[in-house]
């Protein structure tokens, strides 16, 4: 008896020029390679010319001991940035600590960062998929200011596509050694920094939601889970120094715009609409592509049959999961517990957010115009992609002032370090206003090699701690030593500076054109 093959029903919207399904899963690895070559060029063009700022600093600061006393540091202090100091450990062995040196590391995770996400979304969508997500992580505010900052967020964005695309070979193979790496790369991730587990926990929820081996999935997350239970533990012991994280006072303005679309967690400037424009038409988009995939119609094969796209579905709850699940569990514990929210903290996120625009433009730009209706529709999506290419190429334009007057870079190290070094005689001394304010003799220390800090009885090493042991000043100290610097941060409230007045020292003269410093200049020679 002969039978007859069901076939879907041919789809009766707008026929299309660019097929969403043809090529769909096959991966072009000179388009990752591209895209990731641009991304390395976006970040690290001009990184140089940033002042290192305090994070940066506490790298260095850690990086630059031997391991046995990072080990030790990391057993009070810093535990959660503890595998990227040791990376950066001998990375600044090999090749320095100035800025550029520092910065390359950043800016190749971020070009890692992708092409991972240009495979993962050949994998999951088309070729156009890939390359325009990769395109839009590379230009994407939050992840060109990862990948400037010697820091380790970038990597983590790195590492959260790598995951997504070892969970989906674990999927498709189902071998051992495939939900081994799965593991091994969840683990990595986590070790790098800490917040890295919400992500873990996006592609179980996201097995989950697609019934992709989700008992599977669960089993390897459970044994990633198990196995980084004692670091994770150790790292909250130390919650304590995040206590200075405010909570969330502008939630949407801070969540909807400054997570991607800026590199600090506010406005700076007039640069803000620029931000909150693009952060709309890239959340329009995200939208187009997410529902695009959700409702995604048959498509005709070569023989002439209908068959689904169910690779589109993944692409739209892996990418929505990984986006979204990590904001929720953060803000749990915003609600929940002490404030833990900071914009770089979730950068991981990025290449799905990145990936859900990408099928966003992907699907505006494959469709032809066949009735008059339509030309009007195309019009319309061409203004829009216009407008975003535009948006784009402005926030490139000025990504040079971006990165020199957003974020942690207000404070200019550099700047002040060099202003020290100028004007400092033989045998002049420096106070700084706490053991933190260190920090710039650890970015720049050559420029501090002339003055004696008057605070410090045992060196970071020695003392076992980020900025080494602090004592208060005395006026005995100050008492004939001659030319003193005081330096302090402008968001500290400032000391009564009983011991300058007490020793007969004079103020030469006030440094006010540093923005987020304090800088002064006293004369504590004997009257």
């Amino acid at each position: 008896m002969a039978t007859t093959q069901t076939q879907f029903p041919p789809s009766s919207g707008p026929a299309r020029s660019l097929d969403p399904g043809r090529g769909q899963g096959r991966v072009h690895p000179g388009d990752a390679w591209l895209l990731a070559t641009a991304a390395f060029t976006v970040a690290f063009a001009g990184s140089w010319a940033r002042s290192m700022w305090y994070d940066e600093a506490a790298t260095v600061t850690g990086a630059t001991r031997p391991l046995a006393e990072l080990w030790r540091l990391a057993g009070h202090v810093d535990l959660v940035h503890a595998a990227y100091y040791a990376g950066m450990h001998f990375w600044t062995g090999w090749f320095g600590v100035s800025e550029a040196a520092l910065r390359v590391p950043s800016a190749l995770a971020a070009a890692v960062a992708c092409g991972l996400t240009v495979v993962l979304g050949q994998r999951l969508g088309t070729r156009a998929t890939g390359v325009l997500a990769g395109a839009v992580l590379a230009v994407m505010p939050r992840m060109m200011w990862a990948g400037t900052e010697i820091r380790q967020y970038a990597l983590t964005a790195a590492l959260s596509a790598l995951l997504a695309l070892a969970l989906l070979r674990a999927w498709r193979t189902g071998r051992f050694r495939d939900w081994a790496a799965y593991v091994a790369v969840a683990v990595a991730g986590v070790v790098v920094f800490m917040f890295f587990a919400f992500g873990v926990a996006a592609m179980a929820g996201a097995a989950l939601l697609l019934r992709r081996r989700p008992v599977a999935t669960l089993a390897a997350s459970a044994a990633a889970a198990a196995i980084c239970l004692p670091f994770i533990l150790r790292c909250i012991q130390q919650q304590g120094q995040v206590s200075w994280i405010p909570p969330l006072r502008n939630g949407l303005f801070e969540l909807g715009v400054n997570q991607f679309y800026s590199g600090t967690t506010r406005a700076t400037g007039w640069i803000g609409p620029w931000m909150a424009a693009l952060a709309v038409l890239s959340l329009v988009l995200a939208l187009v592509g997410l529902v695009s995939a959700v409702r995604a119609r048959p498509v005709r094969d070569g023989s002439g049959q209908y068959r689904p796209r169910p690779a589109n579905r993944q692409l739209a709850g892996l990418a929505l999961c990984g986006l979204a699940v990590p904001f929720l569990c953060i803000l749990a514990l915003q609600v929940f517990g002490d404030p833990a929210y900071r914009n770089r903290y979730l950068t991981y996120t990025a290449p799905f957010l990145a990936l859900l625009v990408g099928s966003g433009l992907a699907v505006l730009l494959s469709r032809r115009p066949r009735r008059p209706a339509d030309r009007v529709a195309g019009l319309a999506r061409a203004t829009g992609v216009g407008a975003l290419c535009a948006l784009v190429a402005l926030g490139l334009l000025f990504q040079p002032w971006v990165r020199l007057h957003n974020g942690g870079s207000t404070v200019p190290t550099r700047d002040v370090a060099q202003t020290v070094a100028a004007f400092s005689g033989p045998g002049a001394a420096i106070v700084p206003n706490r053991a933190h304010d260190r920090y710039r003799f650890i970015a720049y220390p050559a420029l501090y090699a002339a003055v004696e800090d008057l605070t410090q009885s045992r060196d970071r090493v020695a003392a076992g701690t980020l900025w080494g042991s602090y004592r208060k000043i005395t006026a005995e100290r100050l008492a004939g030593r001659g030319q003193v610097w005081w330096i302090a941060d402008t968001r500290r409230k400032t000391p009564e500076l009983e011991a300058f007045e007490e020793a007969g020292c004079t103020l030469v003269r006030s440094w006010e054109q540093f923005r987020g410093t304090r800088l002064r200049e006293y004369d504590c020679t004997d009257q």
